[in-house]
């Protein structure tokens, strides 16, 4: 994978390093995951998902969030490492 490709959160590789390209929140629960630091350049890891693969973890400033995969859609990364 190209270092600087660009694609969505769901598609990430588990345990990498990404930076965060473009998110930008459209319903509330989005603008909630904004308030909690999912910003443009910040750094994610994608830790799991569950066994229907309905949700992801992730780990984002020290702390690890579990999100709906539509979500995780709609949060573009490019990987760091």
């Amino acid at each position: 994978m190209d270092k600087a490709e660009i694609l969505p959160l769901s598609k990430a590789e588990l345990f990498c390093l990404y930076s965060i390209a473009s998110f930008s929140p459209k319903t509330d629960s989005q603008k909630r995951l904004f308030d909690l630091g999912f910003v443009k350049n910040s750094k994610i890891i994608l830790m799991g998902f569950d066994v229907l693969k309905s949700s992801v973890a992730v780990k984002i400033r020290n702390s690890v969030f579990c999100l709906r995969m539509t979500d995780a859609e709609n949060i573009f990364v490019r990987r760091v490492k």
